[in-house]
C-alpha cells in the first residue's frame, strides 16, 4: 500500500472516526501529530489511543494505553487480534480446570454518579466456556446495550452468582467511616469482594478455587475468605498480568433485587 493523498488520508480518518464512535467509545482528543493523526478514545474508565501515520509504505497503526481497549481498535480498525491479548472460547474452558471457580469484580469506584456494585460468579470448565462464546468480556470491549442484552445470559448460563450494590448515600458513610479509621477506597472495595464471594462460596460448597482481582498489595481480604472457606484456595491475580480471566461482569448493571449494604456492613470490622 502507498502513501495516500492528502484528501484520501483525511477521508481515512473522518471514517475512522465514525467507526470508533459507532462502536460506542468516545474521542477525547483527536489531533494532529507528526506524519499523521493522533485519536485518544475513552470508555469506562479506560482510555487508550491510536497514533496514525501516513508514510511512504502506507498506513501505519500504533496503539497505547489500557490493553483490552488496544485490543477492541486494533480489531475495530484492522481486523486483527492479537493472540496474547485474547483467549477464544475453547481456551477459556480449558484453563478453568478441577471443577468449580469463583471469582468477584467492582463497578461504579470511579463514578459521580450511580452505585458501587460487586458481583461474583461461581463458572466450571462448561459455563465459562458457554460465557465466552456468547460474547462475555471485560466492559471495555462492550457498549452499554451489549451488556445489558448479557445480564440475562450471565444469569442463566453460570453455575451461582451474587450481586450487592452499595447506593451513594451509604457510600459515603461507610467510606467516611473507613477513612476515620485510616483505611483507604481499597479497604471498603475489600469488604464487598469478600461479601459478594461468600454468599455463593457458602451455597457451592464443592467450589474449592477463587480469584480476586488484585486492587491492592494487602492480603486482607484473601485471608478473610480463607480463614472463613479454609477448603477453598483464594488467590489475588493483577488484571494487567492476568494470561487469562473468568468471565465477569465488569459493567454488569445490579438489579432491583440484589444485596444491599446491610449484607456487606454486617462483616466484622
Amino acid at each position: 500500500m502507498k502513501q495516500l493523498t492528502p484528501k484520501a488520508f483525511a477521508d481515512y480518518l473522518a471514517e475512522t472516526a465514525e467507526k470508533i464512535r459507532q462502536d460506542g467509545f468516545s474521542i477525547v482528543k483527536d489531533k494532529p501529530i507528526n506524519y499523521g493523526q493522533q485519536i485518544a478514545v475513552q470508555f469506562c474508565e479506560a482510555k487508550a489511543s491510536v497514533n496514525i501515520y501516513n508514510g511512504k509504505k502506507g498506513l501505519t497503526h500504533v496503539y497505547n494505553g489500557d490493553s483490552a481497549l488496544k485490543q477492541r481498535l486494533l480489531l475495530l480498525l484492522e481486523g486483527v487480534q492479537n493472540a496474547s491479548e485474547g483467549l477464544q472460547p475453547a481456551d477459556v474452558g480449558a484453563m478453568v480446570t478441577n471443577g468449580l471457580w469463583a471469582g468477584s469484580d467492582e463497578s461504579g469506584k470511579g463514578d459521580f454518579f450511580g452505585s458501587l456494585v460487586v458481583a461474583a460468579t461461581v463458572v466450571d470448565s462448561t459455563t465459562a466456556a458457554k460465557l465466552q462464546a456468547a460474547g462475555v468480556k471485560d466492559c471495555k470491549l462492550l457498549t452499554d446495550k451489549k451488556i445489558l442484552e448479557l445480564e440475562d445470559v450471565i444469569k442463566a448460563t453460570v453455575v451461582d452468582f451474587s450481586v450487592l450494590e452499595l447506593k451513594p448515600k451509604i457510600y459515603n458513610l461507610r467510606y467516611e467511616q473507613v477513612a476515620a479509621a485510616g483505611g483507604k477506597l481499597n479497604q471498603l472495595l475489600g469488604y464487598g469482594h469478600v461479601a459478594a464471594l461468600s454468599q455463593v462460596l457458602e451455597r457451592q460448597k464443592d467450589c474449592h478455587s477463587a480469584l480476586i482481582d488484585q486492587f491492592t498489595q494487602s492480603t486482607v481480604n484473601l485471608k478473610a475468605l480463607q480463614q472463613r472457606f479454609p477448603g477453598c484456595s483464594v488467590r489475588q491475580q493483577p488484571r494487567q498480568k492476568a494470561t487469562w480471566r473468568l468471565p465477569l461482569p465488569r459493567c454488569w448493571p445490579a438489579p432491583a433485587s440484589c444485596g444491599r449494604w446491610t449484607s456487606w456492613r454486617s462483616r466484622p470490622e
